[in-house]
C-alpha cells in the first residue's frame, strides 16, 4: 500500500460530506482544514504501520536466510563426518557428543526401482505415460506389460545413509 492508499473506512469517513447542506458552505474553509487533519493522520497510521511491516518482514527474511544457512552448515559437517569415515574405511563409530555417547554409522541399504525410463523405451511410451495406471492397466491386459518385462527392468540400488543415535551399550 503506497502512502495514498487508505483503508476502505476511512475513505468512506473523508467522503462523507452533505452537498445540499447550507452549513457546508458556511463551513468550508473549517471542513478542508478537518479533511487535511484527517487525511493527514490516516496517511500517518498507514505509514507507520507500512514501516512496522517492512521491519517485521526484513527480520522474517533475515530469520529465513540464517535457518537456510545452519542447515547448509550442518549438512556440510554431515558430509565431512561421512567423508573422514569413509577415508578410513569405517562404518561404525562411539564417540561422546554433547550430552550422551553416540554411535555414528554408515549402512548401505538395498532397494529395488523399476526404470521406468528403459520400460517405457521398450514399451514404445513415453515416460509420463507410463506413470498413469490407467496405461499400466491397458498395457497388462494386452500382454505388453509382464512380469518379466518389469523384472527385466527392475535394478537394486545401493544408498549410503548416514545416521547418528544415542549409544546404550546395554541394547546390544
Amino acid at each position: 500500500m503506497s502512502d495514498n492508499e487508505y483503508e476502505l473506512e476511512d475513505l468512506d469517513s473523508m467522503l462523507d460530506v452533505d452537498v445540499d447542506s447550507e452549513n457546508e458552505l458556511d463551513n468550508s474553509s473549517e471542513n478542508n482544514s478537518n479533511e487535511e487533519n484527517t487525511v493527514s493522520k490516516n496517511n500517518k497510521k498507514i505509514s507507520e504501520f507500512q514501516k512496522e511491516l517492512e521491519l517485521l518482514f526484513a527480520e522474517f527474511e533475515k530469520a529465513k536466510a540464517k535457518s537456510k544457512e545452519k542447515q547448509m552448515h550442518a549438512k556440510e559437517l554431515k558430509d565431512e563426518i561421512i567423508y573422514l569415515m569413509d577415508e578410513k574405511g569405517v562404518d561404525e563409530v562411539i564417540i561422546n557428543g554433547l550430552d550422551s555417547v553416540v554411535l555414528l554409522s554408515i549402512t548401505y541399504p538395498e532397494r529395488e526401482i523399476l526404470d521406468r525410463k528403459s520400460l517405457a523405451q521398450a514399451l514404445s511410451i513415453s515416460q509420463k505415460e507410463l506413470s498413469k495406471p490407467e496405461v499400466i492397466i491397458a498395457l497388462t491386459k494386452e500382454g505388453k506389460l509382464t512380469t518379466e518385462m518389469i523384472e527385466k527392468f527392475t535394478i537394486v540400488e545401493e544408498r549410503m545413509q548416514f545416521s547418528s543415535q544415542d549409544y546404550n551399550p546395554n541394547e546390544e
